[in-house]
């Protein structure tokens, strides 16, 4: 498939994306800060990992706009996102392949189906959150001594959190994937 290139959303004149996900800049003439004008040669940006996805810096008017370039490829194109609807990594759910012929708009619920089938979701429930104070054993034990009736001061106490987390747990907040 020969590559092809289209203007970036909002940035025509400036940036082009390219089917296969990647980045130009477009030749043209710049007014610097000294009100003379500059080449600007054309030029395949470079873009960085930030959060799993490609972003790459565009600039225009003085300001940069930090852009994920799998957005760019879907905007320019499929067209715009529609109302409701996420990028789509299918078939190949790796997030830096951004070819256009791995992208599409789909719907949350249809994402997260694809992410549980390829076991790319990140199953960061429970104890193997990094922001976890407890673990499943622990939540289990409170769940046990909340049905005996021991008061909820006492559970924290005895398992070594706060009593608001034990009231939270035995409402159902939180910890709702440990049975």
């Amino acid at each position: 498939m020969a590559e092809r290139w289209l203007p970036v959303v909002g940035f025509k004149g400036f940036y082009e994306v390219s089917s296969l996900g990647r980045v130009r800049s477009v030749a043209r003439f710049v007014r610097s800060r000294d009100n003379r004008q500059r080449p600007v040669r054309a030029r395949i940006l470079k873009s960085a990992i930030t959060a799993n996805y490609l972003v790459v810096g565009l600039h225009r008017e003085g300001k940069q706009t930090m852009m994920r370039v799998h957005v760019a490829v879907l905007e320019a194109f499929v067209g715009p996102r529609p109302p409701g609807m996420v990028a789509r990594h299918y078939p190949d759910r790796t997030p830096t392949n951004v070819a256009a012929s791995n992208l599409s708009w789909a719907s949350y619920i249809t994402n997260n189906r694809d992410r549980r089938e390829h076991g790319t979701e990140a199953d960061n429930r429970g104890e193997r959150s990094p922001n976890a104070k407890l673990t499943n054993a622990a939540v289990r034990r409170i769940r046990v001594l909340a049905r005996r009736g021991v008061y909820q001061r006492d559970i924290a106490a005895k398992v070594g959190c706060s009593p608001s987390n034990v009231s939270r747990i035995l409402q159902g907040d939180g910890w709702t994937n440990v049975l």
